[in-house]
Protein backbone atom coordinates (compact mmCIF):
# COMPACT_ATOMS: atom_id res chain seq x y z
CA UNK A 1 0.00 0.00 0.00
CA UNK A 2 0.75 3.61 0.03
CA UNK A 3 3.63 4.14 3.19
CA UNK A 4 5.66 6.73 4.45
CA UNK A 5 8.19 5.34 6.41
CA UNK A 6 8.16 7.26 9.94
CA UNK A 7 10.46 7.79 12.99
CA UNK A 8 10.09 9.41 16.04
CA UNK A 9 11.68 10.50 19.25
CA UNK A 10 10.26 11.32 22.60
CA UNK A 11 9.56 14.60 22.16
CA UNK A 12 9.72 15.14 18.27
CA UNK A 13 7.68 15.18 15.82
CA UNK A 14 7.51 12.14 13.25
CA UNK A 15 9.56 12.66 10.27
CA UNK A 16 9.72 10.72 6.84
CA UNK A 17 12.47 9.00 5.99
CA UNK A 18 10.95 6.87 3.05
CA UNK A 19 8.26 6.20 0.56
CA UNK A 20 7.13 3.28 -0.97
CA UNK A 21 3.63 2.99 -2.94
CA UNK A 22 4.35 -0.74 -4.41
CA UNK A 23 -0.11 -0.88 -5.26
CA UNK A 24 0.54 1.60 -8.42
CA UNK A 25 -2.53 2.83 -7.29
CA UNK A 26 -1.76 5.88 -10.41
CA UNK A 27 -2.01 4.24 -13.84
CA UNK A 28 -0.27 6.68 -15.37
CA UNK A 29 2.91 6.08 -13.56
CA UNK A 30 5.00 3.24 -13.51
CA UNK A 31 5.29 0.82 -10.25
CA UNK A 32 8.19 1.03 -7.53
CA UNK A 33 8.74 -2.05 -7.16
CA UNK A 34 12.69 -2.59 -5.63
CA UNK A 35 15.07 -3.95 -7.67
CA UNK A 36 14.89 -7.90 -6.56
CA UNK A 37 10.82 -7.86 -6.88
CA UNK A 38 8.14 -8.81 -8.96
CA UNK A 39 5.62 -6.67 -10.54
CA UNK A 40 2.06 -8.10 -10.50
CA UNK A 41 -0.56 -6.32 -12.42
CA UNK A 42 -4.09 -7.79 -10.36
CA UNK A 43 -3.94 -6.77 -8.23
CA UNK A 44 -1.67 -3.86 -9.05
CA UNK A 45 1.68 -4.52 -6.30
CA UNK A 46 4.81 -6.37 -5.84
CA UNK A 47 6.35 -9.31 -4.17
CA UNK A 48 9.31 -11.56 -4.37
CA UNK A 49 10.52 -13.54 -7.52
CA UNK A 50 11.10 -16.88 -5.87
CA UNK A 51 8.65 -19.62 -4.58
CA UNK A 52 11.04 -21.26 -1.88
CA UNK A 53 12.28 -19.31 1.24
CA UNK A 54 14.40 -16.06 0.75
CA UNK A 55 15.07 -12.99 2.33
CA UNK A 56 14.63 -9.45 0.12
CA UNK A 57 15.63 -6.49 1.62
CA UNK A 58 14.61 -3.41 1.49
CA UNK A 59 17.15 -0.82 2.65
CA UNK A 60 15.39 2.87 4.39
CA UNK A 61 18.39 5.00 5.60
CA UNK A 62 17.54 7.17 8.04
CA UNK A 63 20.50 9.83 7.55
CA UNK A 64 21.67 9.36 10.69
CA UNK A 65 18.51 10.66 12.72
CA UNK A 66 18.25 8.86 16.07
CA UNK A 67 15.48 7.46 16.64
CA UNK A 68 12.60 5.08 18.91
CA UNK A 69 9.40 4.12 17.17
CA UNK A 70 8.76 3.46 13.79
CA UNK A 71 5.52 3.83 12.09
CA UNK A 72 3.41 2.43 8.26
CA UNK A 73 1.51 0.72 6.58
CA UNK A 74 1.24 -2.25 4.71
CA UNK A 75 -0.96 -4.28 2.58
CA UNK A 76 -0.68 -8.07 1.72
CA UNK A 77 -2.45 -9.90 -0.86
CA UNK A 78 -2.25 -13.82 -0.77
CA UNK A 79 -1.17 -16.08 -3.10
CA UNK A 80 -0.57 -19.39 -3.49
CA UNK A 81 -0.05 -21.20 0.06
CA UNK A 82 1.75 -19.50 2.31
CA UNK A 83 3.83 -21.36 5.21
CA UNK A 84 3.19 -18.75 7.99
CA UNK A 85 6.03 -19.58 10.56
CA UNK A 86 7.07 -23.02 8.95
CA UNK A 87 10.15 -22.65 6.60
CA UNK A 88 12.45 -24.47 8.58
CA UNK A 89 14.18 -21.88 9.80
CA UNK A 90 14.44 -19.80 13.38
CA UNK A 91 16.97 -17.24 12.52
CA UNK A 92 16.04 -13.51 11.73
CA UNK A 93 18.84 -13.86 9.50
CA UNK A 94 17.22 -16.43 7.10
CA UNK A 95 13.29 -16.59 5.78
CA UNK A 96 11.89 -17.50 9.08
CA UNK A 97 8.17 -16.44 8.10
CA UNK A 98 6.21 -15.91 4.79
CA UNK A 99 5.35 -12.61 5.32
CA UNK A 100 7.07 -9.35 5.74
CA UNK A 101 9.76 -8.70 8.50
CA UNK A 102 10.53 -5.39 9.83
CA UNK A 103 14.04 -5.13 11.12
CA UNK A 104 16.70 -2.70 11.93
CA UNK A 105 20.55 -3.51 11.72
CA UNK A 106 22.73 -4.73 9.23
CA UNK A 107 23.27 -8.54 8.02
CA UNK A 108 24.45 -10.26 10.30
CA UNK A 109 23.15 -7.97 13.44
CA UNK A 110 19.40 -7.65 12.78
CA UNK A 111 16.98 -6.67 15.40
CA UNK A 112 13.50 -7.58 15.28
CA UNK A 113 10.49 -4.35 15.19
CA UNK A 114 7.25 -6.48 13.71
CA UNK A 115 6.39 -9.05 11.64
CA UNK A 116 3.18 -9.37 9.25
CA UNK A 117 2.63 -13.05 8.64
CA UNK A 118 0.56 -15.08 5.87
CA UNK A 119 -0.98 -18.27 7.25
CA UNK A 120 -2.47 -20.55 4.22
CA UNK A 121 -5.77 -21.45 5.52
CA UNK A 122 -7.53 -19.84 8.93
CA UNK A 123 -8.38 -23.53 10.06
CA UNK A 124 -5.81 -25.79 12.13
CA UNK A 125 -2.60 -26.88 9.81
CA UNK A 126 1.18 -26.58 10.74
CA UNK A 127 1.57 -24.09 8.32
CA UNK A 128 -1.48 -21.43 9.75
CA UNK A 129 -0.99 -19.71 12.30
CA UNK A 130 -0.02 -19.90 15.94
CA UNK A 131 -3.41 -18.89 17.03
CA UNK A 132 -5.01 -21.59 14.68
CA UNK A 133 -2.02 -24.72 16.14
CA UNK A 134 0.10 -23.35 13.44
CA UNK A 135 4.12 -23.46 14.70
CA UNK A 136 4.92 -20.66 17.58
CA UNK A 137 6.79 -17.51 16.25
CA UNK A 138 10.30 -17.45 16.70
CA UNK A 139 12.04 -16.47 19.84
CA UNK A 140 13.48 -13.32 19.16
CA UNK A 141 9.66 -12.29 17.41
CA UNK A 142 7.98 -12.64 20.70
CA UNK A 143 4.57 -11.57 20.20
CA UNK A 144 5.35 -9.05 17.93
CA UNK A 145 3.36 -9.92 15.24
CA UNK A 146 0.27 -10.11 13.28
CA UNK A 147 -0.89 -13.10 11.64
CA UNK A 148 -4.22 -13.70 9.21
CA UNK A 149 -4.93 -16.11 6.11
CA UNK A 150 -7.49 -15.04 3.67
CA UNK A 151 -8.88 -18.76 2.93
CA UNK A 152 -11.44 -19.44 5.02
CA UNK A 153 -11.60 -23.04 3.54
CA UNK A 154 -9.23 -26.13 4.89
CA UNK A 155 -8.53 -26.55 0.71
CA UNK A 156 -6.46 -24.88 -1.95
CA UNK A 157 -9.52 -24.82 -4.42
Amino acid sequence: STSPFLTSTPGQVWRMVGYLDMTCTDPTRQCECPDTWQKFTSPRSCGKKTTGPSCDSLRVPTFGASYQKVCGSFRGYQYGSPDAFNTGSTVIENGYVDGVSITYGSPGNRHHVYTYVAGVYQVTDVATCPCTQGLAAPSFVGSDYYCESGNPASTLT
